[in-house]
């Protein structure tokens, strides 16, 4: 095995943070930096298995299943692949 890769819950992480960083759940309430969160990712995973990135799978789930903006954004990033699913209210 030569590289790494990085899988993100971006949900939890996101979700995570804003708790972190202003004591809410609410994601929207930060301005996040996605490429910086990327590269701190990714940083933390080449020092921990001493393998170069391959690259991250960041996985998201919507209502509507669709891709918003700031998911566009994200898919432009080098280095990563957006995977977008459907939530099923009720599930």
């Amino acid at each position: 095995m030569d590289r790494c890769a990085l899988f993100v819950d971006a949900g939890y992480l996101l979700a995570d943070g804003a708790m972190a960083v202003h004591g809410t759940r609410h994601r929207d309430s930060v301005s996040w930096d996605f490429g910086g969160v990327l590269q701190l990712l990714g940083n933390l995973a080449c020092e921990r298995t001493g393998l170069p990135l391959l690259r991250c799978y960041w996985y998201e789930a919507t209502v509507e299943g669709r891709r918003s903006l700031e998911h566009e954004a994200l898919a432009d990033l080098p280095g990563l692949k957006l995977r977008v699913g459907r939530i099923r209210p009720g599930r």
